[in-house]
């Protein structure tokens, strides 16, 4: 199967990237997991998207998670990188 260029460079980055992260320790991996989701939550809660790609009975639910995970990550980080 022959890639086009724009998989053939996402494909790259992605290898980069994983290269890179696979360098990192474990607080260094949490870290970078916690600024990734924070970076994410505006594209999720867009007025746009309005959290429709959830379904409606589950949406409380998964937002909940998605906080719970912030909030674990930030709490963790505070106790091993800024104790």
């Amino acid at each position: 199967m022959k890639l086009s260029f724009k998989a053939k460079k996402n494909e790259n980055f992605e290898a980069k990237i994983s290269e890179q992260i696979a360098e990192f320790s474990v607080e260094q991996k949490v870290y970078f997991a916690g600024l990734c989701a924070l970076r994410a939550l505006p594209f999720l809660c867009s007025t746009i998207r309005n959290f429709s790609f959830f379904p409606p009975d589950k949406k409380q639910k998964y937002l909940y998670a998605i906080f719970n995970a912030i909030d674990t990550n930030l709490k963790y980080q505070n106790n091993t990188i800024c104790p």
